[in-house]
């Protein structure tokens, strides 16, 4: 496995954990990893300005998980 799928695979496990214990404890996660990454759990490049932060596009998808 390489580095770049190691790191995937780190990133959808934490999330899940992370999921689980916020639903434990009654809590809500704005989820932006599931609509913005690609099936190999990179980015898609469709809300990112750059290669790491977000750009304004996503807000009405996190606006949609709020409501």
């Amino acid at each position: 496995m390489g580095w770049d799928s190691k790191v995937a695979k780190t990133v959808r496990e934490f999330n899940k954990a992370m999921e689980k214990y916020l639903k434990l404890h009654n809590f809500n996660v704005i989820d932006v990893y599931s609509v913005t990454s690609n099936k190999r759990g990179f980015s898609n490049k469709k809300y990112h300005i750059d290669g790491h932060h977000l750009g304004p596009k996503v807000v009405p998808l996190i606006e949609l998980q709020i409501n």
